[in-house]
């Protein structure tokens, strides 16, 4: 598997995601999510370096705000935190991090608020969480911002 440090858009709609989710403070304060985003990059940065043996250090980044305006931006926002799992996924239990469970509970939190705003029902996996591969309008979500 190969992975790559993913750009401060990406950084971005993770963390508008976890405020959109409700897992972040109610008024998203400028401090709070470039706080967040720099936690998400250096995580990110890390699974990388750990992955191809690389000492490199994450860029300065600040949060930028983002909005969605439909259901399918939702599925956007989805697919783009499933890239950021994917991307910062290579240290040893890198998914028992409480980074990664926190936008793992937002991407299901999404899926929630998914059903709520189309009226259909998203299958489960095993694990019981969202299985947005079933979602047609899904495969057409960019990976990654």
């Amino acid at each position: 598997m190969s992975a790559y440090i993913v750009n401060d858009e990406t950084i971005d709609g993770v963390v508008f995601l976890l405020g959109e989710t409700g897992n972040a403070p109610q008024d998203m304060v400028t401090n709070w999510v470039t706080k967040m985003g720099k936690k998400l990059l250096k995580f990110n940065v890390d699974s990388v370096n750990y992955r191809y043996g690389e000492e490199t250090k994450p860029v300065d980044y600040a949060y930028r705000p983002i909005r969605i305006d439909s259901h399918r931006d939702l599925l956007a926002l989805v697919s783009n935190a499933k890239c950021y799992l994917y991307q910062s996924c290579e240290k040893p239990n890198a998914t028992k991090h409480k980074l990664y469970k926190l936008v793992e509970k937002a991407i299901n939190d999404a899926g929630a608020e998914w059903e709520k705003m189309t009226g259909i029902r998203i299958p489960r996996n095993t694990d019981g969480d969202y299985d947005f591969y079933k979602v047609p309008a899904y495969e057409n979500a960019p990976w990654g911002f």
